[in-house]
């Protein structure tokens, strides 16, 4: 089988459970990957679905997905937009009827159609906030590197590359308090600046 698979594309948990394995098959050229669609499902995991807090999607995509590393995310679909009849064409508290199949709300369905095209949902922009955070990250990591080569102070900014645990320490423990993480990325923002 191994010779057969280049991407491997484990569930986020077990992704980090096989972390020894992934980087045994990463010293053979092969790629891990990691996803999420109708599960994981807990109190605290991390996902895309309605009921969970829209920091979940902005953490799986920013602060997990950099301390963890994967080479890639996959996910399924982002709307179900062929399955409906008619778009979103009222306001928030709208009678449109997005239920179509069983499972969690918000499964595969990051954007709903609208009367002029795509709507982008809560946990779609946390997505997209999470994948920002993830930017400062590797701008960061670029940036001392370049300072490194140049032979100038880095000061202690090279500490921020670490995920604080007060933020995120597992896929399951992490800060629900959006300020937490907006003061991170604060911290961040200023050492990429200061570089």
């Amino acid at each position: 089988v191994d010779q057969a698979i280049d991407i491997w594309c484990p569930l986020t948990p077990r992704f980090v459970e096989d972390m020894p394995v992934i980087e045994q098959g990463r010293q053979r050229g092969k790629k891990a990957w990691w996803y999420v669609c109708c599960g994981p499902r807990g109190k605290t995991v991390l996902n895309f679905f309605c009921q969970y807090p829209p920091l979940r999607s902005r953490l799986l995509m920013g602060a997990a997905t950099w301390k963890y590393q994967p080479d890639g995310f996959l996910y399924y679909r982002i709307s179900g937009w062929r399955f409906y009849k008619k778009p979103i064409s009222s306001g928030p508290l709208t009678a449109w009827e997005p239920y179509y199949q069983p499972g969690p709300d918000g499964d595969g369905e990051l954007i709903c159609p609208g009367p002029k095209g795509a709507l982008s949902t809560v946990q779609f922009e946390n997505l997209r906030d999470g994948i920002e955070d993830y930017e400062y990250w590797w701008l960061l990591r670029d940036r001392l590197r370049q300072a490194k080569a140049a032979g100038r102070d880095v000061g202690d900014a090279e500490t921020l590359l670490a995920v604080p645990p007060s933020v995120l320490e597992h896929l399951t423990r992490y800060s629900e308090e959006p300020g937490d993480l907006r003061g991170l990325r604060l911290r961040l923002a200023r050492a990429i600046e200061g570089l």
